[in-house]
């Protein structure tokens, strides 16, 4: 018979590839780099800002976890999708083996994975290509968790709340920066 154990055994480890949680440690060191990006802006905050943090810090880490979870199901999404993709592939592959008809198949010797020898390479391509897709999706993700993180954090330094000498000091600070950058410019085009 073409089917036995040790080919069940290879079909399930194929969907044990796809079910497990492979977001979920992702999901979580991504929550814990906000949680840390939240924490040294909290620590660099202005005396007069950190009771306005505390407020900042639960809006920041809803929104935070309401783009995680956007993320993971449109990453989870791209991933169920490139499996099909994946498993489908095989299958010319497949019917080409299996041409000469059944019963013919059903005689070869040896291990029944054999029919799968010489499409390994076709697999390997299609999952190349489900990595770079879900790359390519946690990036776009991540760059609206980073923006929505920052525009919930920004708004600490909205308003009247800061000092004479804190604005001087800001506009040094930015003054010396764009004459960093200007001299980085200068290097750059040097080179």
């Amino acid at each position: 018979m073409l089917v036995n154990d040790s080919y069940i055994m290879g079909l399930s480890s194929w969907t044990r590839v796809f079910e497990q949680d492979l977001l979920a440690k992702f999901g979580n060191r991504a929550k814990e780099a906000v949680n840390k990006i939240i924490a040294d802006i909290e620590k660099t905050a202005p005396v007069g800002l950190i009771n306005r943090c505390a407020g900042q810090r639960e809006q920041a880490l809803t929104e935070s976890k309401a783009a995680m979870d956007q993320l993971i199901s449109a990453a989870g999404a791209v991933l169920r999708r490139e499996q099909k993709e994946a498993s489908r592939c095989f299958a010319p592959h497949i019917k080409m083996k299996l041409r000469p008809g059944y019963q013919e198949a059903a005689r070869m010797t040896g291990r029944e994975d054999i029919i799968f020898l010489g499409g390994s390479g076709h697999l390997l391509t299609r999952l190349r290509e489900a990595a770079e897709n879900v790359g390519s999706a946690l990036e776009t993700e991540l760059t609206v968790l980073a923006q929505r993180v920052e525009v919930v954090m920004v708004v600490l330094w909205e308003g009247g709340t800061s000092t004479r000498a804190q604005l001087v000091h800001r506009c040094k600070t930015h003054d010396m920066a764009a004459q960093i950058s200007q001299k980085l410019q200068y290097w750059i085009i040097a080179e």
